[in-house]
Parts: structure tokens; sequence; C-alpha cells
């Protein structure tokens, strides 16, 4: 996670909420590191073998102020 409001950066985990509530809880010490309010941005990763990578696409995800997807672009 990366606090685009106060520059704060950290690696946490994530716990699945309700389908298109918009909403970004930050729990345990990562609400440390953000307040309601604050423009975050959500970085994942996963692990791909050599033949997934050959036919994976990294997707970048963006949203509006009440978190609802308003596109979504390949990464290439």
């Amino acid at each position: 996670m990366n606090n685009a409001s106060n520059g704060s950066r950290i690696t946490t985990y994530v716990l699945p909420g309700e389908r298109g509530s918009g909403m970004v809880c930050m729990n345990g010490g990562a609400a440390l590191h953000a307040k309601e309010g604050d423009t975050v941005r959500l970085l994942t990763f996963c692990e791909v073998d050599d033949k997934e990578l050959e036919t994976f696409i990294p997707l970048v995800v963006f949203t509006d102020e009440k978190n609802h997807v308003t596109s979504v672009e390949e990464y290439r």
C-alpha cells in the first residue's frame, strides 16, 4: 500500500470485503499508516511459472473517489 496523502509505504495482507461496497479498511499495523479520506494505491503481486508467464497480462484498475471501478487497462 502506498499512501499518496502522507507518503507512507507498507506491505501487508488483504482480506476480502463485501463486493461492490467500495470500502477499503486498514486493520492492524496498516491502520497506523492511513486515515479516513486518504488516497491510497494498492499494488499486488503474484508468482507465475514460466508457462504462465507466456500469456500473463498484468492489469491496472482505476477507481473513482468512491472506489468503484471506472476502467481496467492492460499493463504492457
